[in-house]
């Protein structure tokens, strides 16, 4: 799961908020595997919403041996992003392609 700060970057940066099953309703609670309608709290995407939304800029994931965390990387972005999870690597990924939009 994302952190909830990490959850929020994405809403702020306009990552999309429906259809998705885990919400954060509030930033001390863990994401509540819900299907949230009122369009209050901030999604909690899964790594296939992530991967999905990146699109084919999206290239590959890998693990960095162990704990030393993941790698996301798209195409056009070979510098990539490394997370301490796979969701947190893909989601700053994500943040990455879709900063100038």
């Amino acid at each position: 799961m994302l952190s909830y700060k990490l959850a929020k970057q994405l809403k702020e940066a306009g990552f999309p908020q429906d259809n998705l099953y885990f919400y954060y309703v509030d930033k001390n609670i863990e994401c509540s595997w819900v299907r949230h309608t009122t369009g209050e709290g901030i999604a909690c995407p899964t790594l296939p919403e992530l991967i999905d939304d990146c699109g084919e800029e999206f290239y590959k994931l890998v693990n960095l041996n162990g704990d030393s965390g993941w790698h996301a990387e798209g195409h056009n972005f070979k510098g990539g992003k490394i997370g301490k999870t796979p969701e947190e690597a893909v989601a700053k990924l994500w943040l990455k392609l879709n900063e100038n939009k």
